[in-house]
Formats: structure tokens, sequence, C-alpha cells
């Protein structure tokens, strides 16, 4: 005999799964997820291992491409990972984390001279 107690306690469970708030992606989304995927780790390895660049738009990149990816795959709201695809308010924010790359990259020496770096 199963109680509902024994049924509900098996639905929090299965909520709190490792991965549960990863969402459901349309097969273009999931391609461009893929390609961005292979595209981040081939720039970590070109760069960590050919072609050095500066700490700070490494590091930038790292955080901005990293948080864009989260954002397409991992759903923030429990309401998120029920729909398929990604909502517009997460394409925004990983647009905005790709847009703090760019700003970085575009005023990096300013940037530096501004904070006494260089």
């Amino acid at each position: 005999m199963v109680t509902q107690e024994a049924t509900t306690a098996a639905k929090i469970g299965e909520d709190a799964e490792i991965g549960a708030s990863q969402r459901r992606l349309r097969p273009w989304e999931g391609q461009l997820v893929f390609w961005g995927c292979v595209g981040y780790t081939l720039f970590h390895l070109i760069v960590l291992n050919l072609a050095p660049m500066d700490p700070w738009l490494f590091r930038s990149a790292h955080v901005s491409f990293g948080s864009a990816i989260g954002f397409m795959l991992f759903a923030g709201t429990l309401g998120g990972r029920r729909r398929t695809g990604v909502p517009i308010a997460d394409w925004i924010l990983a647009l905005a984390s790709v847009a703090c790359f760019v700003y970085i990259y575009v005023f990096l020496d300013d940037l530096l001279f501004r904070t006494g770096a260089a």
C-alpha cells in the first residue's frame, strides 16, 4: 500500500534531482547551445595553449559566455522548466552578459587606467 505521504515525498524527490531545473530546448536552441559550448571550449584551449590574451579579457569572456550558456540551459524559476524553449527574459539576460564582455573589450584601457592598474 502506497500512502499519499509517500507519493508526495516521491514527487518532491523528483523535483529535487540534480538537473531538475534544466529546461527542454527547441531543436535550433539545442544546436545553438551545442555549438556555443564547442566554441567556448575551443576558446579556452586556444587561449590557454596557443595564443595568450590579457587576463582581464580572458576572465570576463569566461564569466560572460559561461553565464550566457547557463541562462539558456537552466531555468531560474520552477515555471521556466515546464515550458519548452528559452523564455525572452533569459535571452535578454544572456545577451546582457555578452554585452558586459563587449563593454570590457572595447573600454579595457580606460578601465585599467581608471583603476591605476597600468
